[in-house]
């Protein structure tokens, strides 16, 4: 395959697989615009919707909506970056991003990324079972357990729920809750205990990690809104950080309602985002690490650092400007189509980091045409990494070659 074939096969993957499977939403009452910006966010594993009244749905929409999530949050990437080589530059962000590919750095032999495919898949699908089973156990009906198992483990956050988790019970939410943040973590590091002891080190870490930001903006939020005029409980404000740091979607509050300052945490959260290797959008955990160990390395150059997997400090510093740079172009389109400020950057932030969260601009009455276009950029840009679809706009990639 060529650099113009491997750069399409990624970027295009998510629009060709929205057109084959989301024409039921325009038999089930959504225009042509919201039809793709649904259809959008279900196969790039967003959770943001149009539908305002999904109670009244029939089952089989709410499965389409689950089961589109389950398989455009994970199995078609798996799928695409398993055809691809690992010499484009795209391929591999790819690569790094939903599928572990901690292993094969530079120079290493060619790895197998069809066999850890399979590998992950099979991870994936007994965490999935093992959620909704678990979830139908704390008394969900069987048919909520079942989709919202998928959307979790997916870190997806479709709901067949019109306040989401808002009216579930604690135990049933925080079930939930756990396996969309081990849906967080990279899918091959719970093949690794069982090969290498230091792949043991690594899970233990990154679920470490991100429980520990989790309660750290979840703390925040409780705290800020305490004093507010509408005070959220803490196991709310907990829910909603681990929502927004696993880039799940699901909520047992009413985001809109939350202050700015609380917001603002949430963005950032949101931002960071999951593992490498994991189905989870936002920046990515161990690109910050590696930035990290890049500005350690630089005041101890003498420093014994342990090697760092996914990108390097420069890929990953590439990255982050590529995000900053497409925040602030989304940022001023959604103010320009007439959202507060904080409310556009929210959105923005929810829709590249493939999160779900909604501060209202997305989800209330009928948005400007403006405001669903630019989310539904967003979203595709987030989740095949921004990088990947600006190649297509290099002009050396389109030239033929000998």
């Amino acid at each position: 395959m060529t650099e113009a074939e491997d750069a399409m096969a990624v970027a295009l993957a998510f629009p060709l697989a929205l057109l084959v499977s989301s024409a039921p939403y325009l038999w089930c009452g959504l225009s042509l615009l919201d039809t793709v910006f649904e259809g959008m966010s279900g196969i790039t594993g967003t959770g943001l919707t149009r539908y305002t009244d999904i109670d009244a749905q029939p089952f089989a929409l709410h499965f389409l909506r689950a089961w589109q999530q389950w398989v455009g949050g994970y199995a078609i990437v798996t799928l695409t970056v398993a055809l691809l080589p690992r010499r484009a530059t795209a391929a591999q962000q790819m690569a790094e991003s939903d599928i572990a590919d901690d292993a094969g750095k530079d120079g290493d032999e060619k790895p197998n990324l069809a066999e850890r495919a399979k590998q992950v898949t099979l991870v994936y699908g007994l965490l999935t079972v093992a959620c909704i089973l678990l979830t139908w156990a704390t008394g969900f009906p069987f048919h909520q357990a079942l989709l919202h198992g998928l959307t979790a483990v997916s870190t997806a956050g479709f709901s067949s729920l019109n306040n989401s988790l808002t009216d579930v019970p604690h135990v049933t939410t925080a079930c939930l809750m756990a396996f969309a943040l081990l849906g967080a973590v990279a899918l091959s590091d719970y093949v690794r205990p069982a090969i290498e002891r230091a792949g043991l080190r690594k899970l233990g870490a990154v679920v470490f990690v991100l429980v520990s930001l989790s309660a750290v903006f979840g703390l925040g939020v409780f705290s800020i809104e305490r004093s507010g005029p509408a005070p959220v409980a803490l196991f709310d404000a907990l829910q909603v950080a681990s929502s927004a740091q696993s880039t799940t979607g699901f909520s047992s509050l009413a985001v809109p309602d939350l202050s700015a300052s609380s917001k603002a945490l949430l963005i950032v959260s949101m931002y960071i985002g999951g593992d490498l290797g994991s189905t989870a959008g936002g920046i990515k955990l161990m690109r910050f690490a590696a930035l990290a160990f890049a500005l350690y390395a630089v005041f101890r150059p003498r420093a014994d650092l342990p090697d760092t997997p996914g990108d390097g400090a420069k890929g990953a510093l590439r990255l982050i400007v590529a995000w900053a740079g497409f925040t602030v172009i989304g940022w001023l389109c959604l103010i320009l189509a007439g959202h507060a400020p904080i409310d556009a950057l929210f959105e923005w932030a929810s829709a590249l980091n493939n999160t779900g969260l909604t501060a209202g601009p997305s989800s209330e009455g009928t948005p400007p045409v403006l405001t669903r276009v630019a989310l539904i950029l967003a979203m595709w840009l987030g989740r095949v990494e921004i990088l990947a679809a600006l190649l297509l706009l290099k002009p050396s990639v389109w030239r033929t070659r000998d």
